[in-house]
């Protein structure tokens, strides 16, 4: 195993520095700075290969933002970024007992006392251990991964990564928002499964409300035969109805199921449509018998 390699190579390098009895000695100052130097070093090696491993891997995987990316990928690009930030913290307190170890310090008491010391930070941090709790909750059950958008606590956006202690998401304004964990309630995830685009058109007041609707009927089959929106589509847009009525005429309304990463696209398109089928049925000048 590499672990096991490393291990040795660590073990064959200590080895070949002297090993003083009394580390805090001047005479023994250069081989403890030699041996901390050591440690450092390798520490710092492992953590690049670890983030070499875990970059190579994500590399494999889709961009977040491509149409057709599979939830299971998404999900292995939020376990990415939780490993990256696991592996880090590990790598460090290991390296930083080591370090005591071969200074000469017992590191059993510190085992120990970090035991008392974390339960009593424990009952001081509650609000860090609710968001630790929440994330490992958000992680095991799947609710969101990088790349979906989602509605959490007052806050709209894509998912970019997902930690054990924040969750961060960009609007579509580009604003980057970091959500703590424990405020995240109800999650309503847009991205799962298949979305639903639906258009309110308004009629123009000259223009026949069924003759409307057999028009947009038109557009609607239009935009379905249409290759470039074919994939985008799972059905053939509907025309639902007469949603409303109004002193300027009436709202009809249109609905569409889609691919759920292209449901504002198929609702700008649907609506650009309709509104153009409707425009040029009511310029045209009406023939009278």
């Amino acid at each position: 195993m590499p672990t096991d390699s490393l291990d040795r190579l660590l073990r064959d390098l200590l080895a070949r520095t002297p090993h003083p009895a009394d580390p805090w000695s001047w005479d023994a100052l250069g081989p403890v700075l030699l041996r901390v130097l050591l440690l450092l070093g390798l520490g710092w090696v492992a953590w690049r290969l670890w983030v070499l491993a875990l970059t190579r891997w994500e590399q494999r995987l889709p961009p977040p933002d491509a149409p057709d990316i599979d939830t299971g990928d998404q999900r292995r690009r939020t376990l990415l970024h939780v490993l990256r930030g696991a592996g880090g913290v590990t790598l460090a307190v290991l390296t930083f007992f080591m370090i005591l170890q071969h200074l000469g310090i017992d590191v059993a008491p510190l085992l120990a006392g970090a035991g008392v010391v974390g339960l009593a930070i424990s009952f001081g941090a509650q609000t860090l251990v609710k968001d630790v709790i929440s994330g490992l909750f958000l992680l095991t059950e799947q609710a969101l991964a990088v790349g979906d958008y989602v509605r959490v606590a007052d806050v709209a956006g894509t998912v970019e990564r997902v930690g054990l202690r924040t969750t961060w998401l960009r609007d579509v304004d580009g604003t980057l928002h970091v959500v703590p964990n424990g405020l995240i309630g109800r999650i309503s995830n847009e991205t799962r499964g298949w979305g639903r685009a639906v258009v309110d058109v308004p009629v123009p007041g000259n223009l026949d409300v069924d003759r409307a609707l057999a028009l947009l009927r038109e557009a609607a089959h239009e935009l379905a035969r249409e290759p470039q929106w074919r994939n985008a589509l799972l059905e053939e847009p509907q025309v639902v109805g007469v949603e409303s009525l109004a002193d300027s005429g009436a709202v009809v309304r249109l609905s569409a199921r889609t691919v759920p990463q292209r449901r504002a696209d198929v609702a700008r398109e649907l609506r650009r449509r309709a509104r153009s089928w409707l425009a040029r049925a009511s310029a045209a000048p009406t023939s009278h018998a």
